[in-house]
């Protein structure tokens, strides 16, 4: 199985190839993990990698690589940041895939997106806004809503 930081690697090197109004921060790149490793469980019935995302204020992170990136603050980290083992072509392109849809968010935005979310919602409980947690945001809950968020789009489209 993957890891989070080669999937990292590949979302680095799609922002480097074009214009990027928002370059990819540590809190831009966390988002994009969150939805890469969600869209894969609902479609590939498989996580995209295997390390645990937690449901910290600013939204979804993956500490293993926000702690490998974190020398960046909240400056653009370039692609060649990341030294990891490529991915292979399926998942490369299932991850350019994420990219593709989710490119045009800024940081800021990933991060309200993922605030409106059931899996970061249902990890935080109770807490407050800026309240730290390491709440797991379990992979059972991403698959749960992003296959919910399949069905929801499935729906709409037969009734037109």
């Amino acid at each position: 199985m993957a890891k989070a930081l080669e999937v990292a690697k590949v979302y680095l090197e799609l922002a480097s190839g074009g214009v990027e109004a928002d370059p990819i921060s540590n809190l831009r790149l966390q988002k994009l993990l969150y939805y890469a490793q969600g869209w894969s469980l609902a479609l590939r019935h498989a996580p995209a990698f295997s390390e645990r995302i937690e449901a910290w204020a600013l939204g979804p992170v993956v500490p293993d690589v926000y702690h490998a990136l974190k020398h960046h603050g909240g400056g653009a980290i370039p692609a060649d940041a990341v030294s990891a083992d490529p991915l292979g072509d399926d998942d490369a392109g299932f991850v350019a895939e994420v990219w593709e849809a989710y490119k045009g968010f800024s940081a800021t935005k990933l991060s309200a997106m993922t605030h409106l979310e059931e899996p970061w919602l249902n990890a935080r409980g109770k807490r407050g806004p800026s309240e730290a947690c390491n709440e797991e945001i379990t992979t059972a809950s991403l698959k749960a809503y992003f296959a919910s968020r399949i069905k929801k789009a499935s729906a709409v489209t037969k009734k037109k």
